[in-house]
């Protein structure tokens, strides 16, 4: 009975010790699958954010090299890069990043002009800044994006400086060491990659040494780098430790940006801290992470107290402890699938830049169509890429000889690892052919066969276009032709009607000598008759008895007529010689130096004198100090005629009249300008024209032989080398404008 009694507790006993025993160990077996999983889950998210940071420094790293390849050829790099910069707009482009931009290699002795250029091309000034002394060649800053600095001398930065031998050694990106940013703010790294004079990097490190002009630079902060990528539940730290470097530098500490990632708690996280090692751009990173308990609680993992508290329940237990394991167990399937999704996404991004690209991308393998992107199979005329796959190359071109051309002709560039460039026409699926654009690279010289990029566009439009534009510019030309040949006869006529002029003007001018002259002849002849009657006369009172009275009214009839011819003749003799001066345009004076001023001031007080009586008033605005090498005594004469003719027709009868003789140097030019002002009664516009012509005149048959003015024009034109023009207003006034050379020809 006492066995029994004792079997019931005993065997409850057994079952609650089996039972608790079992409990002990299934609980103690799913606190360590809890830690294990919890580790798993760290490992994991330590892993995808070590893999998103090397996605975006190789995205930082493809930036460079898309801007070294939108440098290569260009001369001034400065402004190629502004222009890039403009139409991509690199910082909106790359968020992570403190500055963008490009470092031209300048050496000391060339510093300070190629900052001259910079301050030109920005127009304000732009000083050298450089943190350390540096007595070797400068990396000025010369194109930036960001908060860097214009004329920034990177190697300055004894990191930067190092890291940019590196990467040229190297030839690729290479970030530099953390460099300790002012006022304890944290550090900063830069990552650099050279540029060289022809584009095309040369493949002796000795020769990239000494042909690098340049560094292309994007500069970073650890907390703008993690931006995005930290996690709030993870205390995260990124150190830059080298092996050949006995510092360790804390890049990133989400302790001090708590935006960035989690504080770390007071209390000691449950699980240990993680500590990832990274090649990132040739620097040695280590990513340590430190979970908080926001991480373990955001698992979903169930606590083993409380499977503790049902594991008196054995089957319970059992059923609830299998559900909790497969629960848990599907729970991290499903975050691993997320995490691959995340990172298969990150790849699909990479890949849509290949396939939105606007020109044709052909990756061929052994002469055989690997991979193509859609531009590259609507080029062709296929409907896909995936049609492209496996085709042979030389079924792109016109014919088996063009393949092999082509081939021939690419061989030697690919091979050493330059860019082949061609345009020739190439066939679609149809059969139809176009005339394409191509450039070529080989991924490994050394054995083009096993692979090559193909890069295609089809020009066939642009080129039709340029041919019209020839064609346009031929007939354009063709047009011009005939506009000269038109022109050459439209010459030939005004010259025609030139000589025509001049024939009519030596008729009127005929005819004015012949007017002028008809009145002195006859006046002449009128008064040789009469002395020749007075004369018979005489001859028959000689005979008949000469009286004194007769022979004192021969005598005075003798004194008139002698005096009309000899005036009549003294006109004709002046005519005559008005004529000759018309006729010949020839100095008769000495060239000589004089004062302008002092001759114009003799020429005013001389028109003063002759006409004192007159209500006019005569005045000389002529600066001091011109001196001039010409013929004084024609000037002399022009200035009289002029001043004569304002006398003689524009102030005649008209009051309060006012001559102006002015004068201005032009010394660029060489040339002084005389003018000759009054305000009388102007002229009609039918006369202006005539003005200049020989024996043209308003007053003919009162005393005017109207040679004035044609004399005048003779002597500026001909003998002094200059110009006369004039303008004129009716009851206003009329200026002469006599231009004349300092120096007479």
């Amino acid at each position: 009975m006492k066995k029994r009694e004792w079997r019931a507790p005993l065997l409850a006993t057994a079952v609650f010790s089996v039972c608790f025993a079992l409990t002990v160990a299934l609980v103690r077996g799913h606190a360590q699958q809890n830690e294990t999983i919890a580790n798993q889950q760290l490992a994991l998210a330590g892993n995808a954010l070590a893999e998103r940071l090397s996605l975006r420094i190789n995205s930082f790293n493809n930036a460079l090299l898309g801007l070294r390849g939108a440098l290569a050829g260009h001369a001034d790099r400065a402004s190629r890069y502004q222009d890039f910069d403009r139409v991509v707009d690199l910082m909106r482009q790359y968020p992570g990043a403190l500055s963008v931009g490009y470092a031209e290699r300048v050496s000391q002795d060339h510093t300070r002009a190629y900052l001259g250029q910079l301050e030109t091309q920005h127009g304000r000034p732009i000083p050298l800044h450089s943190t350390e002394v540096n007595n070797g060649d400068r990396f000025i800053v010369a194109g930036v994006s960001g908060s860097m600095a214009l004329g920034t001398d990177l190697a300055g930065v004894g990191p930067v400086r190092a890291a940019g031998m590196r990467a040229t050694w190297l030839n690729e990106a290479v970030l530099s060491p953390p460099v300790a940013g002012p006022d304890k703010t944290p550090p900063s790294f830069f990552l650099l990659l050279p540029t060289y004079a022809e584009g095309v990097d040369p493949k002796d490190s000795m020769l990239r040494h000494e042909q690098a002009v340049g560094w292309l630079f994007i500069h970073l902060s650890g907390e703008r780098l993690l931006q995005g990528i930290s996690d709030r539940v993870l205390h995260l730290r990124l150190i830059d430790h080298q092996e050949d470097e006995d510092e360790q530098t804390v890049v990133f500490d989400s302790a001090a940006h708590p935006d960035n990632g989690a504080t770390p708690a007071d209390a000691a996280p449950p699980l240990a801290t993680l500590q990832l090692d990274k090649k990132v751009g040739g620097r040695a990173w280590q990513l340590v992470l430190t979970p908080q308990p926001e991480f373990q609680d955001g698992l979903g993992l169930v606590s083993p107290a409380v499977g503790l508290g049902f594991g008196f329940l054995v089957s319970v237990l059992a059923a609830m402890l299998t559900y909790t394991l497969l629960a848990m167990q599907q729970r991290a399937t499903r975050l691993a699938e997320r995490m691959t999704r995340a990172l298969r996404t990150s790849e699909q991004r990479q890949r849509a830049i290949l396939e939105n690209a606007s020109v044709g991308i052909i990756f061929t393998s052994d002469q055989k169509t690997a991979h193509c992107n859609p531009k590259a199979a609507e080029i062709f005329g296929w409907s896909n890429p995936q049609e492209m796959l496996g085709l042979a190359g030389s079924l792109y071109w016109p014919s088996p000889q063009d393949y092999a051309e082509v081939g021939e002709r690419a061989g030697p560039a690919l091979s050493a690892g330059a860019v082949f460039e061609a345009e020739r026409p190439m066939r679609r699926k149809d059969g139809s052919t176009f005339l394409a654009q191509i450039r070529a690279k080989a991924i490994d010289p050394a054995a083009i066969s096993s692979g090559t990029i193909w890069i295609v566009e089809d020009v066939t439009e642009q080129r039709h276009i340029a041919n019209l534009l020839a064609q346009r510019t031929d007939s354009l030309q063709q047009t011009n032709q005939e506009l000269g040949a038109a022109m050459q006869k439209l010459t030939e006529t005004q010259q025609e009607l030139v000589r025509s002029e001049k024939l009519a003007g030596l008729g009127n001018m005929v005819v004015g000598v012949a007017h002028e002259m008809n009145t002195p002849i006859g006046i002449c002849l009128m008064a040789a008759s009469t002395l020749n009657d007075s004369s018979k006369t005489m001859q028959d009172t000689l005979a008949s008895g000469l009286r004194r009275t007769v022979l004192e009214q021969f005598i005075d009839d003798n004194l008139k007529g002698s005096a009309m011819l000899i005036d009549n003749l003294t006109r004709m003799a002046r005519l005559i010689k008005s004529f000759k001066r018309v006729a010949v345009q020839q100095s008769a004076s000495q060239r000589s130096q004089f004062d302008l001023a002092e001759m114009v001031g003799l020429v005013v007080n001389t028109a003063r004198a002759r006409h004192a009586g007159a209500d006019v008033v005569i005045e000389a605005q002529v600066p001091a100090g011109i001196v001039m090498d010409s013929f004084l005594d024609e000037l002399d004469q022009i200035l009289t005629s002029l001043v004569g003719n304002a006398m003689g027709h524009g102030l005649e009868g008209r009051a309060q009249g006012r001559i102006v003789v002015a004068a201005a140097v032009d010394a660029a030019l060489g040339l002084v300008r005389l003018t000759v002002e009054d305000n009388g009664k102007g002229m009609a516009a039918e006369v202006l024209p005539r003005i200049f012509d020989p024996f043209f005149t308003t007053k003919l048959g009162v005393g005017d032989s109207g040679l004035g003015l044609n004399i005048t024009y003779n002597q500026v034109t001909g003998v002094l080398g200059g110009t006369i023009d004039v303008r004129s207003t009716v009851n206003v006034g009329t200026c002469f404008t006599v231009t004349l050379p300092l120096y007479a020809p």
